[in-house]
């Protein structure tokens, strides 16, 4: 499967300015995070990369129609500080997120 990438803008959370990142929608399920599946967070140099994994902490939401995958916090706002959209780009079972935007 080749890889694919979107633009997010980065929207705010409890006052915090751009400290949140909302995906959605069939491309997530086409690239393994179907609503229910479990997947882990690695944060690291202004790098979000959420794999699918059986044994991950968290999990996406939603419906079978409609899943979510909903961050927000102080780590996002300080992954992303000085942008206002990143970039996510999607393979099999693997999300990359990075900056875009200033």
């Amino acid at each position: 499967m080749k890889t694919k990438s979107f633009t997010y803008k980065l929207g705010d959370h409890r006052r915090i300015p751009r400290s949140r990142v909302w995906m959605e929608g069939k491309r997530l399920a086409t690239h393994g995070f179907a609503a229910g599946r479990r997947y882990k967070r690695t944060i690291t140099n202004g790098t979000i990369v959420l794999t699918a994994d059986d044994g991950g902490t968290l999990a996406v939401s939603g419906y079978d129609n409609r899943p979510i995958i909903d961050m927000s916090g102080d780590a996002i706002a300080s992954a992303f500080a000085g942008h206002a959209k990143v970039t996510a780009t999607y393979a099999e079972n693997v999300i990359v997120i990075t900056g875009g935007e200033a």
